[in-house]
């Protein structure tokens, strides 16, 4: 791994610990004023995008974002 790439996710992850909590208190805002019906109607959409295109990567950003965050919970956890 190099030191710009380490560099750069250690920048990803403090701007996540610096956004997280705005996007909690966001996400519990949005869900206070959910209804019944628009809980079902997300759902039915959630659903209906399950099966991925033809073309896809399944995810793989997603997994290489964990990857990071687990190397960097790995790194601090074993300086003193």
């Amino acid at each position: 791994m190099t030191d710009t790439y380490r560099e750069s996710g250690r920048e990803l992850i403090d701007r996540w610990k610096a956004a997280g909590p705005a996007v909690d208190a966001q996400r519990w805002a949005e869900l206070s004023r959910l209804t019944d019906e628009d809980a079902r109607r997300a759902t039915l959409d959630l659903f209906a995008l399950w099966r991925p295109p033809a073309l896809d990567d399944f995810g793989a950003e997603l997994v290489e974002q964990q990857r990071v965050f687990r190397l960097r919970r790995v790194g601090s956890t074993a300086r003193p």
